[in-house]
């Protein structure tokens, strides 16, 4: 899955996920590639909001042991935000991370992006 939103990372990132451009039919879409280490998670993507009332926000569950560990959160208002962070988690890294697109108006609409799981 290298590369699904263009940049990738480098070849040597054994333990990488990700997903392409995921639309949630209200606000926007979102993408990220994913790459695990042993104590932390950097992703890479972009939040995409159209014009309609609200934002669109990407957020991403960091688990380790069954628990979530922590949260980041990246939002788009009208505009296409890309990033690029590194969540630092726990000894052995985190197990899953899990992503959800979410529209910041009306009803507060959630969309289930997936579980990407760390295949390390």
């Amino acid at each position: 899955m290298l590369g699904l939103i263009g940049g990738g990372f480098a070849a040597n990132v054994a333990n990488a996920s990700g997903f392409g451009e995921i639309c949630n039919n209200w606000s926007g879409c979102a993408a990220a590639d994913m790459s695990f280490s042993n104590r932390s998670a950097t992703i890479q993507g972009y939040v995409f909001d159209d014009k309609n009332e609200g934002s669109t926000t990407v957020m991403f569950e960091f688990y380790a042991g069954g628990d979530i560990y922590s949260t980041q959160t990246r939002t788009a208002n009208r505009e296409k935000r890309s990033f690029n962070f590194t969540e630092a988690g726990p000894v052995g890294g985190f197990d899953f991370i899990r992503a959800w697109l979410i529209w910041n108006s009306g009803s507060g609409s959630y969309k289930w992006l997936g579980d990407h799981r760390n295949r390390g």
